[in-house]
């Protein structure tokens, strides 16, 4: 991996992972992307189903520029004209001076200041062709441009990226349900009904909370509701860590997969191949041919690099180990809390 220690990969992905809500996430993303590339303005674009939202904009200090979802729209001509060129041809936009660009050198704000830009679209998992999000940052030309480590780290972290955002898009709408219903129970136990829409006090009736089946082929209470609904929390929560664990041990996987397809073994190969071709002469080949003069410190460098190699992937195999422990460990303690919650209420 040429662009960056593969430790530090590894733990940006798993901090960006370690977010199950999208606001968070947003802008752990625009930190690590900051740090990552000295970038000095930094925007987080996310598709919701009224169109592209700025969901995070951080300055170059670090510091928040907005907390809340702001429609694309309501961007700065410069931020808008970029990413929405960057979401309709879907390719990663690493423009060194945007005023030179013919697409955006009718902008006032690239006219006046030289602007280094980086844009990239993050696909829709499962559907490539659309864009899920788009991280876009700037800074200034004169401080040094966007290099192609840069893009090589924002492209790979992309992918599981993509994953992350739909997963806290999920969660915000079941944070949402739950505490619609959690507030809807409490109001049905104290006997104080609004009505969802307009807020207004209603007589408590029959149907105030959904009608749920329990075990015994009778109706839940508002107590089992309310107990199912801590299961609920509780299983999204193990989800959510058992999903983290398996990102890391599928990024130490990786780190053992490239290390084998880049391994110096091959080379080594090779070098005793030519002994072989020769094992009839080879007091005549190690004499005469040029290629047998380099051969001792040839293969002595290629033992030195296996023995670096074997002891990176050692290291990736335990990191396996102990992401695969991890997980045993959280669906055994989420079986025995359920189990004692549940003799609890016997």
């Amino acid at each position: 991996m040429s662009f960056s220690p593969p430790r530090r990969f590894e733990e940006v992905s798993l901090k960006v992972a370690g977010q199950i809500e999208l606001h968070p996430l947003a802008v752990t993303v625009l930190e690590e992307a900051r740090v990552h590339t000295k970038a000095q303005h930094l925007w987080f674009v996310v598709r919701r189903k009224s169109g592209m939202m700025i969901e995070a904009e951080l300055a170059a200090d670090g510091h928040e520029v907005q907390k809340r979802s702001l429609p694309l729209a309501a961007a700065p001509g410069h931020v808008r004209f970029v990413v929405e060129t960057a979401v309709r041809e879907n390719v990663n936009l690493v423009i060194d001076n945007a005023a030179e660009d013919s697409r955006f050198a009718e902008v006032t704000t690239y006219r006046e200041q030289p602007t280094s830009v980086l844009t990239v679209p993050i696909a829709m998992p499962g559907a490539s062709g659309k864009v899920l999000a788009v991280l876009h940052m700037t800074r200034d030309a004169s401080d040094g441009c966007f290099d192609a480590e840069d893009v090589q780290f924002l492209t790979r972290l992309a992918p599981n990226l993509g994953v992350s955002i739909l997963n806290a898009m999920k969660v915000g709408l079941y944070i949402k349900k739950i505490e619609q219903q959690q507030k809807l129970l409490q109001q049905t136990d104290s006997g104080e009904v609004t009505c969802a829409k307009c807020g207004a006090g209603t007589e408590p009736t029959a149907k105030a909370y959904p009608k749920l089946p329990s075990e015994d082929g009778g109706e839940m209470s508002v107590d089992e509701m309310t107990h199912m609904i801590e299961r609920g929390k509780d299983a999204r929560k193990v989800l959510h860590d058992l999903g983290n664990h398996l990102n890391g041990a599928l990024l130490a996987g990786e780190e053992v997969a490239e290390a084998i397809g880049e391994s110096r073994l091959q080379q080594l190969q090779k070098a005793f191949e030519l002994i072989q071709e020769h094992q009839d002469d080879l007091a005549a080949f190690f004499r005469d041919d040029q290629r047998a003069q380099l051969w001792p410190d040839y293969t002595a460098k290629a033992l030195v690099g296996l023995e670096r190699e074997f002891a990176t992937m050692q290291e990736d195999i335990q990191g396996v180990v102990k992401y695969l422990q991890l997980m045993k460990e959280i669906i055994y303690d989420y079986q025995s809390r359920a189990i004692n919650r549940d003799m609890g209420r016997t």
